[in-house]
């Protein structure tokens, strides 16, 4: 998976005071307060950065984008044409097995859906196609 979980930390200082900001990727905001621009003050806003309500709800974002990717749904592409192919242009299972340097029992795996290898499949595709 290469999507990642963003949760943007941010300060906006002023003459006075200091506002630190939590917000979710898509600007969701997950907490905030504000400080006084003293010595005082920026501790307390590393502190409220680092408290366990502000870890809680940075751990309740991620688990929710964890939860939102694991559960959308994902197109699979089919296998199925590979075999219909490879027999009308009169291919053995062996010739193709040969040309990508696998056994034979990989192809016919692959052919009928019962192994997932879809770079393979993908040159075997445009391999049936130009021959």
């Amino acid at each position: 998976m290469t999507d990642q979980v963003s949760i943007i930390g941010g300060v906006d200082p002023h003459a006075d005071t200091i506002h630190v900001a939590v917000i979710g990727v898509l600007g969701t905001p997950i907490a905030a307060a504000e400080f006084p621009t003293t010595a005082d003050g920026y501790c307390r806003a590393l502190s409220f950065l680092n408290s366990a309500e502000i870890i809680r709800m940075l751990k309740r974002a991620i688990v929710r984008e964890i939860y939102r990717l694991l559960t959308q749904q994902i197109e699979v592409p089919s296998y199925a044409d590979l075999r219909p192919a490879r027999q009308a242009k009169n291919i053995t299972l062996t010739a193709v097995a040969q040309h990508f340097s696998v056994w034979p029992a990989v192809i016919s795996r692959l052919e009928r859906g019962q192994q997932r290898d879809d770079d393979l499949a993908e040159k075997y595709r445009a391999w049936l196609a130009a021959a």
